[in-house]
């Protein structure tokens, strides 16, 4: 992942970044839900499926911010799952990633720019 810049949120996303954060995680575990009904579920299911082939866990709001910041394009939110899939084994982490965990420790300085 050396060869992908790192920028800032931008306002929006980081309005759902504080959004999900604030959120009780029954309401996200519901908009969740919501967006499994929408055109975009199919992203939604592959980046589980992706997860789920290297096994790891990843929280809903967690998903939900990965399709909101990859703009709902999947080449761009497997990067972030590949990317979350790299720390985990680099680091020998095997609870569950959470918003908060990817923010904090995984992508602390921002996220992908893939422009």
């Amino acid at each position: 992942m050396n060869d992908i810049k790192i920028r800032s949120l931008k306002n929006d996303e980081a309005s759902m970044l504080i959004g999900l954060l604030n959120m009780p995680y029954p309401k996200v575990v519901d908009l969740y839900g919501e967006m499994m009904d929408q055109d975009s579920a199919w992203v939604l299911k592959a980046l589980e499926k992706r997860s789920e082939a290297y096994n790891i866990k990843l929280t809903k709001d967690l998903l939900v911010f990965i399709l909101f910041i990859s703009d709902g394009r999947i080449g761009y939110a497997v990067k972030y799952i590949d990317h979350v899939y790299k720390y985990c084994s680099t680091h020998f982490y095997t609870d569950t990633v959470s918003l908060k965990k990817f923010g904090l420790d995984i992508l602390p300085n921002g996220v992908f720019d893939f422009n």
